[in-house]
């Protein structure tokens, strides 16, 4: 019974999350769009902070960059999102051991990859805008990132031979 307190608390969890994520996609189109007609009030706002030198065009572009980014990752994080909540639902259903959660795993861990790729272009972006004296966030790679990616494509393989062994199991019987 707790267990499946557990499972259910998850899949609500996952939803939420799922509803933050998109929320935050919509704020990169808002914000990304904003800037096309602005263009003109940007740029002297960046002028007035940064000096004349800055290459005010530059730098709205490499925001722009870093907003596409920005949205990349939420396609990424809902791809993620949606097959986790989808292998929940299969605990759930009491039938995780399928070939479609081996799928679903396998999906997870590019999504992973996708997003630790994303990060290595917005430490890319980080250097670019510090170089030039723009303030921007900090950057760290994540190594725990780059495990993860390791650690869902090792479970989708233990997945994909477990199921395959019930199969056999269940052939036999």
């Amino acid at each position: 019974m707790g267990q499946s307190r557990i499972v259910g608390a998850l899949a609500r969890v996952l939803t939420v999350m799922q509803g933050i994520n998109y929320i935050c996609g919509a704020l990169f189109v808002v914000a990304l769009i904003a800037t096309l007609p602005f263009v003109g009030v940007l740029e002297a706002r960046l002028i007035a902070k940064y000096g004349p030198a800055l290459g005010s065009g530059d730098a709205l572009l490499a925001m722009r960059g870093v907003m596409l980014v920005g949205l990349l990752a939420v396609w990424a994080v809902a791809r993620l999102f949606s097959a986790l909540a989808a292998m929940v639902a299969s605990v759930r259903a009491g039938d995780p051991f399928v070939a479609a959660n081996v799928v679903r795993l396998r999906s997870i861990g590019w999504s992973i990859l996708a997003l630790q790729l994303l990060d290595l272009i917005v430490g890319a972006a980080s250097f670019w805008f510090k170089s030039r004296g723009i303030d921007y966030v900090d950057w760290t790679p994540s190594l725990i990132g780059w495990l993860a990616v390791l650690v869902a494509f090792v479970l989708a393989e233990v997945f994909h031979q477990g199921t395959a062994m019930r199969d056999d199991l269940a052939d036999t019987i």
